[in-house]
């Protein structure tokens, strides 16, 4: 993924924050972020380098177990050999 684009996401996650400032009302804009589920090992390994690759970009990732990943979606696929990820949790911000 260009850096620029995440520069494109931080700078507009920025300013969507911002705007309920601006304009003194809260629009519920939510960061919730997205969950990906990982179905083999070398899936695994390029989610492994791309988790490495946000984090040196200053964005806010992480790989979660199977535990982790029911308790924030319980109808996710449970028959993955390997753990799903989620890049960001709902309580996190880029």
């Amino acid at each position: 993924m260009p850096v620029l684009f995440i520069d494109y996401l931080k700078e507009s996650y920025d300013l969507y924050k911002g705007m309920t400032q601006d304009i003194g009302k809260d629009f519920e804009y939510r960061v919730t972020g997205s969950l990906v589920t990982i179905e083999t090992e070398e899936e695994l390994e390029q989610r492994k380098h791309l988790v490495d690759f946000f984090e040196k970009q200053g964005l806010e990732i992480m790989l979660l177990n199977k535990e982790e990943t029911l308790k924030l979606e319980p109808l996710v696929n449970q028959t993955s050999s390997v753990p799903p990820s989620a890049p960001m949790r709902e309580d996190q911000s880029l």
